[in-house]
């Protein structure tokens, strides 16, 4: 196995053809960060700090690697339900250098939750991977989706690109200063 960590999802068989993939991954329980938050769920403190740092261990271990994730979005983090810890659940992608647009939003998902960088330049590595756990922090705090009062595609890769996540704290007043410059 090339990467293993608790944090991340072990992929248990796989193949690979000339077209497609198969891959077999452990199950594993809980419910994703997303499922919570269309529930209404509101995350503590705790819960986000905790999270935040076993997927930010799992990251360095899989960076170390040469492993870069792409997509890590609040769908793709699991929540355990035995202890406040997070597990990323998509399976890692090989290193890529360089990918068009098109290619770059299959591969990650578009435009809400895709790294700024990656949207101007079509090219990703693992920065993209730590935006994508602090576009994960920001919806745990703020309790909503980011952008999603924007129906219209360019609106939202203009604010994506020239603007980024608003102030968590200007959407959720409570949240403690700490936290908030934090993510």
């Amino acid at each position: 196995e090339r990467v293993s960590h608790p944090s991340i999802r072990r992929v248990l068989a796989s193949e690979i053809g000339d077209d497609d993939a198969v891959f077999v991954a452990e199950a594993i329980s809980g419910q994703t960060v997303s499922r919570r938050l269309r529930a209404g769920a509101i995350f503590t403190e705790r819960e986000i700090v905790e999270t935040t740092r076993s997927l930010l261990e799992a990251l360095v271990h899989a960076h170390a690697q040469g492993v870069v994730f792409g997509g890590i979005k609040p769908s793709n983090v699991l929540l355990r339900p035995s202890r406040c810890s997070g597990v990323l659940v998509n399976l890692p992608k090989p290193p890529l250098d360089v990918v068009s647009l098109t290619q770059a939003a299959a591969y990650l998902g578009i435009p809400h939750d895709c790294a700024p960088e990656v949207l101007a330049s079509g090219r990703f590595d693992a920065r993209a991977d730590l935006y994508g756990i602090g576009f994960v922090m920001w919806q745990m705090a703020t309790g909503t989706g980011a952008f999603r009062d924007h129906p219209n595609l360019a609106d939202v890769l203009s604010l994506v690109i020239e603007e980024g996540l608003p102030p968590p704290e200007s959407v959720n007043p409570d949240l403690h200063p700490s936290l908030a410059n934090y993510i």
